[in-house]
């Protein structure tokens, strides 16, 4: 069941990466999913993807940390869905989105 779980949000993760709304939940997922590869399988192994070790989940890891804070950018297919924001560097992510909210006082 645990293997079902981790595909699914494996599948979902890089689909939402593509399509782009839901870029930080999508990246939490990928995250997760390779700290998960890397506790389970890959650790063992060492640090280098030559000898099966986490070279690579780290490197898929560190993708989607850096997606997740840069937003997904004009290549999202989510762009193109109606009512969707465009995204760019002055829409990067929610935290920026809650930071640039005009104020009440």
């Amino acid at each position: 069941m645990f293997a079902v779980i981790a595909g699914l949000s494996e599948f979902h993760g890089g689909l939402g990466l593509a399509v782009g709304p839901f870029t930080p939940l999508s990246a939490a997922a990928l995250v997760g999913v390779m700290i998960d590869a890397m506790a389970t399988v890959t650790g063992a192994h060492g640090l280098w993807g030559s000898d099966g070790g986490v070279e690579y989940n780290v490197g898929i890891a560190v993708v989607a940390l850096t997606v997740a804070g840069t937003g997904p950018g004009r290549l999202a297919l989510g762009r193109y869905l109606p009512g969707a924001p465009v995204a760019g560097p002055q829409q990067a992510s929610p935290w920026y989105w809650e930071a640039s909210a005009p104020r009440s006082h």
